[in-house]
């Protein structure tokens, strides 16, 4: 959300003026903090984007929650520097008013992030959440998804039991609880994992018969093999269940496991 916010903030501050949109113009973040997480990310969303258009992002940040005078030098230093806009968090959302109005009578466009300032109209925009409905949201389920191996039990026809609606692909239903409402009424839900990477051992199985004349099956598999850890070492782990996030892909080399429990620890990292 912080990086669509400062993305579609830099987007619109790019195309505000013909000057503002040539590649390797200035642009000011000025945010409340910069120990708070959630204004790390938005510095880290504004760099990316600022990357993207070629601009050059200039970052500054209250040394505390409530920094106003640190915020009003950072705003004069904007000007000074030739910046074409400012985007800004405001620690006092009244009285950093009259700097603003100075950036704005200097030509830069000020985009106020997250905060509106009082009154709204001293920003040239304001990019804001509606605080009061996301806390409203909070605890609700953020999409219904279909899990292939998820298996809801029940003694009765489930549609009778549990809200239950069709999903996009034909055919297919969707259960509208998630796993704490069915947990609330006593409903057992079973999880199956790996299913697609099972069927892909069955079908590897398939073709070791049918081309090398060898029988093996998940019982007879050799559990310890050392070409499988040479492999995982490398990352070489595409495809492969629990191992397969480019989280894993980085660690596997450096943790470099040997025995099953090694891979246990690796995933529970």
């Amino acid at each position: 959300m912080k990086k669509l916010l400062l993305g579609t903030a830099l987007s619109f501050a790019a195309t505000a003026g013909s000057a503002f949109a040539a590649e390797g113009v200035t642009a000011c973040l000025i945010t409340k903090t910069d120990t708070n997480p959630f204004f790390v990310k938005m510095k880290e969303g504004a760099e990316a984007k600022a990357a993207e258009l070629g601009m050059t992002l200039k970052s500054f940040a209250g040394k505390i929650d409530g920094d106003h005078e640190t915020q009003v030098a950072a705003i004069e230093t904007c000007i000074a520097d030739g910046a074409k806009g400012i985007l800004l968090t405001a620690s006092d959302t009244s009285s950093i008013v009259p700097a603003v109005q100075q950036a704005r009578d200097a030509g830069l466009v000020v985009i106020a992030l997250d905060t509106p300032l009082e009154p709204i109209d001293a920003a040239d925009a304001t990019f804001a959440t509606d605080h009061f409905l996301a806390g409203e949201l909070i605890g609700f389920p953020r999409h219904l998804s279909q899990h292939p191996g998820g298996f809801v039990m029940s003694d009765a026809p489930l549609d009778t039991l549990v809200p239950v609606e069709n999903a996009s692909m034909a055919e297919r239903t969707v259960i509208q609880w998630d796993k704490d409402d069915l947990d609330a009424v006593g409903m057992l839900k079973v999880d199956v994992l790996a299913l697609g990477m099972l069927s892909c051992i069955r079908k590897a199985f398939q073709l070791l018969r049918q081309h090398l004349g060898q029988d093996w099956g998940l019982a007879s598999l050799p559990a310890e093999d050392p070409a499988v850890y040479d492999m995982l070492c490398r990352a070489d782990t595409v495809g492969v269940f629990q191992v397969e996030s480019r989280a894993q892909m980085n660690f596997l080399p450096r943790m470099k496991p040997q025995t099953f429990y090694d891979l246990v620890i690796e995933v529970a990292i």
